[in-house]
């Protein structure tokens, strides 16, 4: 299963209402994903990091009751270069799980 919706939280005053709605969103796919299967979640959001990404993941794996285990975390290739005082540029996360 991958779930990679759109940027949810496109402004720092839209953020708590996106970490809502990814919570949502991975807990109502991760009810569907058989157990002993793979899930993947990505968030393209600048507002949102991958900590935020984290807590959406383990608050959504306790709706759902299933027991996720982040195998993988991704984030930009190395096509799409950081700045280093630019850390919202850091956008993108990609999370590669298995769901026991």
């Amino acid at each position: 299963m991958i779930c990679d919706p759109p940027s949810f939280a496109s402004s720092e005053k839209a953020l708590k209402k996106g970490l809502r709605a990814y919570r949502q969103v991975n807990e109502m796919a991760l009810q569907v994903v058989s157990e002993g299967g793979i899930f993947c979640s990505a968030s393209c959001s600048s507002h949102v990091t991958s900590k935020h990404m984290l807590e959406v993941l383990s608050d959504a794996s306790s709706g759902a009751k299933r027991d996720l285990i982040v195998r993988e975390q991704r984030g930009a290739a190395s096509d799409h270069p950081l700045r280093p005082g630019f850390p919202e540029g850091h956008y993108l996360s990609f999370f590669y799980c298995s769901v026991d």
